[in-house]
């Protein structure tokens, strides 16, 4: 019997708004509100309108006037917006809630109540009616009332759920108030309060919600308190896995927007034992790193992944955290595997390239079958990475990259320096063994003639093929930290000198222009002053300026002391600086290398040997803290030497403990109440 009246009071109040719904389109209350309004607009102005509301307002709601702060021509606007969503509501629900979040926070920011918009909607309808005048009849009052009554309701029920003092403290961005509103929460729904609020009916984030107002105080408490590793009698208590289901790519968001934050969120995924272990002489720490290394079905692109996001943010400071560190070696012990078996395969290319070589110098005749050899070996490796960067194309594991102005996705593989030479290398190889004669001069110039600039071609390709093939190579330095941070440091170089080459183009081009105005030796025209001075750049011939005029002089002189001296003198300026950031700091660019190494052989393997590798850690086992004592899950266990102690981010026994009743739905007893309960006792 109760569930018959539960369902006829639900099926009265459906049938009620379906049928106030009907009636309304069939009495066009939406082309009326619309009609209406533009008579509205077009007898006053905006500003007119906006004393008009602020008028009736300061008589119907005086405790209300004071939230409204701006001036006159801004709030004028204001309420002429309002008044505009109304009209979308009625034509065009669905947009009207499309903004219908941005406008419920926009208005608890402002301190607004659900008690305000009683005033506030007398205030707005009062004004409508005094400038329509006679043609605010019966029907269109009962079309504007009914209209702000539904929208009112909704706002009202927004901001009654919404002004909870969690949202209220994120609003007035006072950490206190959000200490003391956390306090209240249930120790199961701990977490969740950090992660979700509804905002009618839709749920948004505390967290992006402080970052986006940049709140990172307060930031910086919701991830230190979402980390804190809490335990009672029963089990321990972990943010770590509602945090990253929130929030996937929390790295990626803090390297964005707050790269500073990051150190919290790192230090909440550690944990270090009070302890030295007698025999090893060894501390226990646990790294809680399961969302930083990246569960491979989550992330079937390497480079979205945690580890990706910081190599693209190119800091390498923060690849000197211990959790950083953990999750590389993780990835390197197994990945330098593979990478040297990539080298070695691209050795045995490059010691046959260098074979094809010595047998053109050593005989007339050239060997055909290590030619063929070579160039077979390239065409397979070639069809290979050619395959790879075709189907990271369809999943759409790609780069959006600048080129000639132009913003084009491009193969995350091809996105390296190394891996874009391997691939035009192979692709080289084969035009650069088979181009040359192997019949022998005298029957192949019977057969095409001369051959000479064909053999040059062919010459010129195993040339530049060679220095691809021994520029790649030097990735193997990866190996030793001094050298990788280096050979990373190589590509900064490259980019510095990129920029004075270009500006350095600029300044020959000036110059060929006023020298070839002269008509001096060697720059009668444009283009030969061009080369002339091209020539100039590597080294000075006075012999020739000899004859030269003395103006014309002058102005080769200036040329050269500005490229030859003051271009190169900013180029190793800029040098130095960059080596000496690398000095500073060769662990992390160390680091940064290999992590990149790392990353582009994740995205060679096969989805399931990456997820064999995720799964032999073993993530979701509880990781135990002490003997008998397992504590969360996502981590790996390590035994570190005893000096991490001096660590910045060494905290015994992080663990918060607490004693009585056990229940989940119990809050967590605030930890100066502990501390002043044991001194009591």
């Amino acid at each position: 019997e109760e569930d018959e009246k539960a369902f006829l009071w639900f099926w009265d109040h459906i049938a009620k708004t379906l049928s106030a719904t009907l009636r309304a389109f069939e009495d066009e209350h939406a082309e009326v509100l619309q009609r209406t309004w533009a008579l509205v607009k077009q007898r006053e102005t905006q500003d007119q309108l906006g004393d008009r509301f602020f008028r009736n307002l300061a008589k119907l709601g005086p405790h209300v006037v004071h939230l409204f702060t701006r001036p006159k021509k801004i709030q004028a606007a204001q309420f002429v917006q309002v008044v505009e969503l109304l009209v979308t509501f009625s034509q065009n629900p669905s947009e009207f809630f499309a903004n219908f979040k941005e406008l419920v926070i926009r208005h608890i920011k402002y301190g607004v109540k659900a008690e305000h918009t009683k005033p506030f909607g007398n205030a707005i309808l009062m004004g409508i009616q005094a400038v329509l005048d006679k043609d605010w009849d019966e029907k269109t009052a009962l079309i504007w009332h009914s209209m702000w009554q539904r929208v009112s309701s909704c706002v009202s029920r927004s901001l009654n759920v919404c002004s909870n003092l969690l949202i209220v403290a994120l609003v007035q961005g006072d950490l206190q108030k959000l200490k003391e509103a956390i306090e209240c929460a249930p120790r199961c729904q701990r977490a969740q309060w950090f992660t979700q609020v509804n905002v009618n009916g839709e749920f948004i984030s505390p967290i992006e919600w402080a970052i986006r107002d940049g709140k990172f105080n307060l930031v910086a408490f919701m991830l230190q308190d979402l980390l804190q590793i809490r335990a009672d009698r029963d089990q321990y208590y972990h943010g770590r896995e509602t945090l990253f289901e929130a929030h996937p790519n929390i790295v990626e968001t803090l390297c964005r927007e707050c790269p500073a934050l990051l150190e919290p969120l790192f230090d909440g995924l550690l944990w270090h034992s009070q302890f030295v272990d007698t025999e090893t002489k060894r501390v226990r720490v646990n790294y809680y790193v399961e969302n930083i290394y990246g569960d491979p079905l989550k992330h079937l692109d390497a480079w979205t992944g945690a580890l990706g996001v910081l190599v693209e943010h190119r800091d390498p400071k923060k690849f000197l955290h211990p959790v950083v560190i953990k999750v590389l070696e993780m990835k390197w012990n197994v990945c330098r595997w593979y990478f040297l078996g990539m080298q070695a395969w691209f050795l045995v290319l490059l010691i046959l390239l260098i074979t094809c070589q010595i047998h053109s110098e050593a005989a007339d005749k050239c060997y055909f079958v290590p030619r063929l050899i070579a160039a077979a070996a390239a065409v397979c490796t070639a069809v290979v990475l050619l395959l790879f960067c075709w189907l990271q194309v369809r999943r759409n594991q790609t780069k959006r990259m600048h080129i000639l102005g132009f913003s084009l996705p491009v193969p995350r593989w091809l996105t390296t320096s190394f891996n874009m030479q391997r691939i035009v290398a192979v692709m080289l190889i084969p035009p650069a063994v088979l181009v040359e004669p192997c019949l022998g001069a005298e029957e192949m110039d019977q057969l095409l003639g001369d051959t000479s600039s064909l053999n040059f071609f062919g010459r010129a390709i195993s040339a530049l093929v060679s220095l691809l093939l021994w520029s790649q190579a030097m990735q193997i330095l990866a190996f030793s930290t001094r050298m990788a941070a280096l050979t990373w440091n190589l590509g900064v170089m490259f980019e510095d000198l990129n920029r004075i080459l270009i500006i350095m183009i600029f300044i020959i081009l000036a110059f060929s222009t006023a020298l070839s105005s002269l008509n001096e030796l060697h720059f009668e025209s444009f283009g030969e002053g061009l080369m002339q001075l091209t020539r100039e750049v590597v080294r000075l011939s006075p012999e020739e300026a000899r004859d030269m005029h003395p103006f014309s002089q002058i102005l080769l002189f200036s040329f050269v002391t500005l490229t030859n001296i003051g271009m190169i003198a900013i180029l190793i300026a800029q040098i130095r600086v960059s080596y000496q950031l690398v000095a500073d700091n060769k662990v992390g660019y160390a680091a940064q290398h290999r992590a990149s190494i790392c990353i582009d052989i994740e995205c060679l393997l096969p989805l399931k040997w990456r997820c064999n590798m995720f799964d032999g850690f073993h993530f979701d086992q509880p990781c135990p803290l002490d003997m008998n004592d397992a504590g969360p899950t996502g981590g790996i266990q390590a035994m570190e030497k005893a000096g991490i102690r001096q660590s910045g981010h060494y905290v015994p026994d992080r663990v918060r403990r607490y004693t009585g009743e056990a229940s989940n739905m119990d809050p967590w007893e605030d930890v100066q109440m502990m501390a002043t309960h044991e001194n009591e006792d």
